[in-house]
């Protein structure tokens, strides 16, 4: 039976479309969770989390908890292979170190452990010994709050060792943590916007300021082993010991050369030959190079322009510069090599300092640990300080901006698709017009309150979506009054309206209805998103109800509304295992 269930798993796998959830926790159970080696201190439980308004794992007593197989093949093997390397995952701990492994088989006929850890540093390839690859995510991820962290596992594994690939993932190891919670564990192929490959010269880029004896060079990367894998990459040159004085942009700020990128919100680029040679901060107590490097990232919020700040060192400074920037501490966020910890073990020659790392921000993250109602609109220009090189510099989107809908954005000007479902009493109005804090265009209502309701895709054929794909529903509001939102399903039950309002509490079935609180306060005029699992709300009060099909999304009173979209996630996870 377990192979049977191995073999299905399989199928299941190589047929999803968009992200595979290997756990999401919504099913209230830990299925496919178990100690690995019988570690008696590991423990794990399904609960539900007021703060994400969702259900999570919690892990106790430390040890080492497993999803799936902890090497490759093998029992408990989840065997994933649609090329999906790209892994998110939220997490939210109580200050305790932890480390977060993926492992995967490879086409050298080995396996990897990709150690991602909540430290300051990167030992990068053979940490401990050759099948570990170790990332540091900096000290600030040892907060109490929630954090979503999305690794490119393909780009970690060839900087390290560009001529290997990765064939299947095969499951999670969780260390550690203790006290920690972790949920939507993801797996996806983004659809990427590439800013920078190196292949192309050195258009685009500028000088700051223009300082003598600064250039900017397209050259070829021998990745540090003379096997010339790497292709080409932008080396950021300087003679006039200015250091981080001298600065290299891609993109502008402002005007006809910023990007403008929409709908992407993580950031990735690649580098090394940054500053002296890193000295681990364990040794030392901090990092001994901090101005080794600095990386900027122009953005456009609702509140304004933002310069995204990212620096070697331990303590983040946040919002800096009158505001209009928000600092982020890295870490030593160079690779150590392995032998701090192992001096008795020399480096293998593909893991000199300096090897080749890949960095991942989630911009929209950044700037609301700082600025808690702002909002990234689109990312502008990548700015560099100091002499170095860099390459790949590209765009994801995160996992639910990856496989959407979107229904409704207004940039189109019009109000095609809307219209007014209840007229009495009469002179309700729809507007699509330009809101100054979104920096974008939104859907306005405007009529007598709850009275009169205002609907796209209409509910009743023609015209309604019979959106078969998503399970999931986000929009933005402001409204500054009373309002109800409604979602239009088919179910296998029927068809159902999922009723949301701005009250604390679930009032659960009501006839077709099924009610919902959005929070208390969400009627502040003030602009807020909400993201909700649909089928997940169904269940919570019709267990075993299906949802068939998204057809409409209507509201009740005057306000603003933008971005209404659908998603849907595939999940996919080690479930029935012992």
């Amino acid at each position: 039976m377990k192979t049977l269930l191995l073999v299905l798993l399989t199928l299941l796998v190589s047929m999803a479309h968009g992200g595979i959830v290997l756990e999401d926790a919504e099913d209230g159970t830990t299925d496919g969770w178990r100690q690995n080696n019988g570690d008696p201190a590991c423990q794990f439980e399904n609960i539900y989390d007021a703060e994400s308004y969702s259900r999570v794992i919690r892990f106790n007593g430390g040890g080492s908890c497993v999803l799936g197989s902890h090497w490759a093949g093998g029992s408990h093997s989840l065997h994933i292979s649609d090329g999906a390397t790209v892994i998110s995952w939220r997490i939210r701990t109580t200050g305790q170190p932890f480390n977060f492994y993926v492992v995967a088989s490879t086409s050298d006929g080995g396996y990897r452990f990709f150690n991602y850890a909540s430290a300051s540093y990167n030992h990068g390839l053979h940490h401990f010994n050759r099948y570990y690859i170790h990332h540091g995510l900096a000290q600030d991820h040892q907060v109490n709050t929630w954090r979503r962290f999305t690794r490119d596992l393909s780009r970690d594994l060839h900087d390290a060792q560009p001529d290997v690939d990765i064939i299947e993932i095969h499951g999670i190891i969780f260390n550690n943590g203790q006290g920690s919670l972790l949920d939507d564990i993801v797996l996806y192929t983004p659809d990427e916007a590439l800013l920078e490959d190196g292949e192309s010269g050195t258009d685009g880029w500028g000088l700051l300021n223009n300082p003598p004896g600064s250039s900017i060079n397209n050259i070829p990367d021998n990745d540090m082993q003379g096997r010339h894998l790497q292709g080409h990459v932008i080396s950021l040159e300087e003679t006039n010991g200015q250091g981080i004085g001298n600065g290299y942009r891609l993109g502008a700020p402002t005007g006809p050369d910023a990007w403008r990128q929409r709908g992407k919100s993580i950031l990735q680029w690649r580098f090394r030959q940054f500053g002296g040679p890193p000295v681990h901060p364990i040794d030392t107590g901090h990092v001994e190079d901090p101005d080794a490097l600095e990386f900027r990232v122009s953005v456009q919020t609702v509140m304004g322009q933002r310069d995204l700040v990212y620096r070697l060192g331990g303590q983040h400074l946040g919002i800096t510069e009158n505001g209009q920037a928000i600092h982020h501490a890295i870490g030593d966020d160079r690779t150590i090599g392995s032998t701090i910890d192992e001096p008795n073990i020399p480096d293998d020659e593909e893991n000199p300092l300096g090897l080749w790392q890949a960095e991942a921000r989630d911009l929209q993250q950044d700037i609301r640990d700082f600025e808690p109602r702002n909002r990234l609109l689109s990312v502008n220009a990548f700015t560099v300080r100091n002499a170095g090189l860099v390459d790949d510099i590209k765009l994801l989107p995160h996992i639910s901006e990856s496989y959407r809908t979107v229904f409704e954005d207004a940039e189109n000007e019009n109000t095609n698709g809307w219209w007014v479902y209840d007229d009495d009493p009469p002179g309700a109005g729809i507007a699509n017009l330009y809101d100054a804090d979104r920096q974008s265009r939104v859907i306005e209502t405007s009529g007598d309150g709850l009275n009169n309701g205002y609907e796209i895709g209409r509910r009743h054929a023609p015209g309604q979506w019979h959106d078969t794909r998503d399970d999931h529903v986000r929009w933005s509001q402001r409204f500054a009054e009373d309002f109800v939102v409604y979602v239009a399903l088919d179910t296998t039950q029927g068809p159902r309206y999922m009723r949301y309002r701005p009250v604390n509490g679930d009032m659960g079935v009501d006839g077709n209805y099924i009610d919902f609180g959005l929070g208390a306060g969400m009627d502040d005029g003030q602009w807020h998103t909400f993201e909700r699992n649909l089928q997940q709300d169904v269940s919570a009060f019709e267990p075993g109800n299906l949802v068939l099909a998204i057809n409409a999304f209507l509201v009740r009173g005057s306000g603003r509304l933008d971005d209404i979209q659908t998603f849907h996630l595939n999940r996919i996870f080690a479930a029935g295992f012992e």
